[in-house]
Formats: structure tokens, C-alpha cells, sequence
């Protein structure tokens, strides 16, 4: 059977084949685009020191971190613009940042004098590299818990120690990642 017999069986016009014929070609160079579109890079150890440092200068004349959430960050533009949309924070990844006390984003509370920058969504190979990122010690990084299908928590001298090596970032990230680093 050959094409022309299959447009007269399904009465389609040598017009409506064209256009069909077009839209399939531009559907599937889309396609390829989409494919072939670079996936933006975050530099994780510039990302979390400028989010660290603002941080802390903002509240350095303060005895805690009350009030500390995505939203305060925003309001009192401790975040460059171009990483807030809708109220929320992304990365350099396009990733979701939340910040806070706890994984959720909740307020930090009167008296507490720690926060936390978790990373919702976080791909396999971005997980595998925030893990790897040598952070400074001025940022004040005390732990990282990665949520997927398990949760891990990573300590200085722990059972998952910090720093996290490749073999040991691979074993502890999966498809989907959750990240929250915790600050002093």
C-alpha cells in the first residue's frame, strides 16, 4: 500500500497532507531543540556564599535569625532580582531555593541562631555536585540532609561525613533530590 492509496482511503486532500506533514516536521524540530538546549550551570559554592553572607550581614546586629524565611529574604532584597519570581527563589539550575528554619520554609523562631537553604527538585548530577561544592568555612555549613527515596544526614565526623566525596554523593543522590544545608 503506498501513500497515495492511504490519503485516498482516509479522504485527506494533497493539502491536508502538507500541512499535517509540516506540523508533525516543526513538532519534531521542536523536539530536537528542546533536546539540545543547554541546561543552565549553578556555581553552588558562589550561590550559597552570596545567600550566607547577605544573611548574616543583615542580622549581624541582631542576638538571632527571627523571622528568617524565603519571603523576608525577598522583601529585604538579601537575593539578587533576577533569582526571585512569584515569590519564590531559583537557582542557578532553575531549581526552587526555600529558606528558613527547617526543610519547609518555615520562620526562623525568637532565640534560634540557625537557618537552612534547602534546594527542592534538585536533578541526580546537580545533587552530585551542590554535595561535592567545598564550601568555605566562613559560610558556617554545620550539616546537609538530602531527602529522595531515603533521607540521609550528612555531619563532620557522623556516620555520612562531610565533605562528601563523588563515590559517596553518588551513592546518596537519586533521580529527584531534596537538599537543605544547615547554617550556623
Amino acid at each position: 500500500m503506498d501513500i497515495t492509496n492511504a490519503c485516498k482511503n482516509l479522504r485527506l486532500t494533497a493539502k491536508t497532507v502538507l500541512i499535517v506533514s509540516c506540523v508533525l516536521l516543526c513538532g519534531l524540530f521542536c523536539f530536537v531543540f528542546m533536546l539540545m538546549k543547554p541546561v543552565p550551570e549553578a556555581d553552588f559554592k558562589t550561590e550559597v556564599g552570596m545567600l550566607t553572607t547577605n544573611i548574616r550581614k543583615h542580622f549581624q546586629r541582631n542576638a538571632d535569625y527571627k523571622s528568617l524565611n524565603t519571603s523576608y529574604v525577598i522583601e529585604h532584597n538579601l537575593v539578587l532580582k533576577d533569582m526571585t519570581r512569584g515569590g519564590k527563589i531559583f537557582s542557578g539550575c532553575q531549581n526552587e531555593i526555600i529558606i528558613g528554619r527547617d526543610i519547609n520554609g518555615h520562620a526562623v523562631l525568637p532565640l534560634e541562631k540557625h537557618f537552612v537553604i534547602t534546594y527542592i527538585n534538585l536533578n541526580r548530577s546537580n545533587c552530585i555536585k551542590l554535595l561535592t561544592t567545598d564550601f568555605d568555612t566562613t559560610f558556617g555549613l554545620e550539616n546537609i540532609t538530602v531527602s529522595n527515596d531515603k533521607t540521609y544526614e550528612l555531619t563532620y565526623g557522623g556516620q555520612f561525613p562531610l565533605p562528601v566525596t563523588q563515590k559517596a554523593a553518588q551513592s546518596y543522590c537519586h533521580i529527584r533530590n531534596t537538599v537543605m544545608l544547615a547554617f550556623e
